[in-house]
């Protein structure tokens, strides 16, 4: 049985990466501060995870995490905090569990980064911009030490097609809300057409906006399906 690591794996994405490799048969494990997820949400489908509780900013927890793993997937990030933090967490941090998983002999590594909101960067510079440039760092450093192995996922906004698991996000407060599916999905349909595609190259940074959400399942299926790509 194949193992795999999620960085971030008690989160939001990351519980549906977890649950999406032990669908596919793989031996999860999760690697976050937290440990296991929050009390108030849903396990459905999470059983045989292991759910590991440290820092990804520290060496020797990393090592010791990424031990026997053959794939990684990292959704390791956050907009939130001082410049200096997010720029840590989402650039540095990433950087050196990249660099980790390659000495560890890691074969498979998975990067989830976001789409660009270019208008968002200039505005909120030390918000936005710190957290964008961070994942920059982050796609460079998967690029060089994995090559093809290696991929970045760069997903819109995300969206939820559980109303319930909606709820339940709403419900740890206003930074962990998502988007429900009965506007994820009319808006990923429509800003996925042609012409608005099309409108959006042309417009410059302000067509960033018009980026499809994505929809969390197929976000962690599209990870999952690169670590047991032959």
């Amino acid at each position: 049985m194949k193992k795999l690591l999620v960085v971030g794996g008690s989160g939001y994405l990351g519980r549906h990466v977890v649950r999406c490799g032990l669908k596919h048969g793989l031996a999860v494990k999760s690697l976050s501060r937290s440990g296991a997820p929050p009390a108030a949400v849903s396990m459905d489908g999470l059983d045989g995870a292991e759910w590991l509780s440290g820092s990804a900013e520290d060496a020797e927890t990393v090592a010791s995490a990424l031990d026997g793993a053959y794939g990684v997937v990292s959704v390791l990030g956050t907009p939130f905090g001082t410049r200096e933090s997010i720029l840590r967490i989402n650039g540095a941090a990433n950087v050196a569990i990249a660099a980790a998983a390659k000495e560890a002999g890691v074969e498979r590594y998975v990067y989830v980064s976001a789409a660009t909101f270019r208008l968002m960067e200039t505005l909120f510079p030390d918000s936005w911009g710190a957290y964008f440039a961070g994942k920059r760092e982050a796609e460079a450093a998967v690029a060089s030490h994995f090559g093809a192995a290696g991929v970045t996922l760069k997903p819109g906004i995300i969206y939820t097609e559980s109303l319930s698991e909606a709820r339940e996000q709403a419900a740890l407060g206003m930074k962990e809300a998502k988007m429900p599916n009965l506007v994820g999905s009319p808006m990923a349909a429509a800003l996925a057409l042609g012409p608005v595609q099309s409108l959006a190259g042309a417009i410059g940074p302000v067509g960033d906006f018009l980026a499809p959400p994505s929809l969390v399942s197929d976000v962690a299926e599209a990870a999952i399906a690169h670590v047991l790509e032959k």
